[in-house]
């Protein structure tokens, strides 16, 4: 495999997803295309802004399923016309959940030798229609080992592979801080993510302390005492790299749903450098917890563990740089892309910057 590789990218991109990433890693050694299947609009967008775009996406998408009753059904004929014209090597899909069978047998687009691998980064109980249990996959990735566990068990699969989630080596990185920076961001305890009930329950006992929660804007019916502390910005990019950075700690907790995995912040947060407590349970199979990762199992021991780690600031720099070092090392897009073919049976080209032969972590 070499630079005149086909790869075609199938899922929603917005900056510092996982489809972003894997197209930033991807993009100099392979002819790389994206298309989102979410987009109504196409083209259209660039001209309407983001914005715009993104509410009459959203609208159009409810209009669609009221009538036709199938959420991608204006978008899979514009998405099967990009597969033949491209006739990809290999197609990454991230959307497994809402892709239709048929769809995904025809992303080949008359190529047979592509092998169409399919990545689901989300919990379990957003499996929503679940098609990528009718789809021919060549093999399928979840980041949780129950899912995995459940499949082979219960269907009999050999396809489906547990591979935990990454960082952006370019976009999840150390960055200085400047005082209006610090200014800005700095806290002794940040949050970032969606303040659902779970969450904003969960940080009960943080209200009245110094936080700051970064995302969405809660919705107006969350009426927790903690959504006090959200700041209303979503963090991206360099600005996500500053506000753990300016944090003392990074409090990460993990959906409830997350039975066997680790979320991709725990990834991101540990390539920015910043230091982390966190809940997630598959933290021993990517970072040594309480030499790189400190973690917690219930609400009395996350207090007890920040009253402790906002007393050593000396130790949690030490920690936040060893897991940075090991996210760098061995958890970075590129990583899981080369674990992504070895399944398949491909290698990357030569000049790719992972190989075969360094994976740590690999799919199993």
């Amino acid at each position: 495999m070499g630079a005149d590789t086909r790869v075609l990218l199938v899922g929603s991109a917005p900056f510092d997803s996982v489809i972003d990433s894997y197209r930033r890693a991807l993009s100099p050694h392979y002819q790389v295309q994206h298309f989102d299947p979410f987009s109504v609009l196409g083209g259209l967008e660039n001209r309407l802004g983001p914005s715009r775009a993104l509410r009459l996406n959203v609208r159009i998408g409810y209009l669609v399923n009221m009538f036709v009753r199938e959420p991608l059904a204006l978008v899979e004929p514009r998405l099967l016309r990009v597969a033949r014209e491209f006739a990809p090597d290999i197609v990454l899909v991230t959307c497994i959940e809402s892709l239709r069978p048929k769809v995904v047998a025809g992303l080949r687009g008359g190529n047979m030798r592509c092998k169409v691998i399919g990545v689901f980064s989300d919990a379990m109980v957003n499996f929503g229609r679940s098609y990528f249990f009718g789809a021919d996959y060549h093999a399928l990735f979840f980041k949780d080992h129950y899912i995995v566990d459940r499949f082979r068990a219960k269907l009999g699969w050999r396809h489906v592979h547990y591979l935990p989630q990454a960082c952006d080596r370019v976009l999840h990185r150390k960055l200085p801080l400047s005082d209006a920076d610090r200014a800005t961001y700095g806290c002794d305890i940040t949050v970032a993510g969606n303040l659902y009930p779970w969450r904003a329950a969960m940080l009960g006992p943080l209200v009245g302390r110094d936080v700051k929660i970064w995302g969405p804007p809660p919705s107006s019916w969350l009426e927790y005492p903690i959504a006090a502390r959200h700041t209303g910005r979503y963090v991206a990019g360099d600005e996500k790299c500053k506000a753990m950075l300016a944090s003392r700690i990074v409090l990460n907790q993990n959906h409830y749903a997350e039975v066997a995995g680790t979320n991709k912040r725990t990834f991101e947060v540990a390539a920015i450098g910043a230091f982390q407590l966190t809940d997630t349970p598959a933290l021993s199979d990517v970072f040594d917890p309480e030499t790189e990762v400190s973690s917690f199992g219930t609400q009395k021991e996350m207090i007890e563990k920040i009253d402790y780690f906002l007393a050593r600031p000396e130790l949690c720099a030490e920690m936040a740089e060893r897991a940075r070092v090991r996210a760098h090392a061995q958890h970075t897009y590129e990583h899981r892309w080369v674990a992504h073919l070895e399944t398949v049976g491909l290698r990357p080209p030569t000049e790719f910057p992972v190989q075969p032969e360094s994976l740590v972590v690999r799919a199993v």
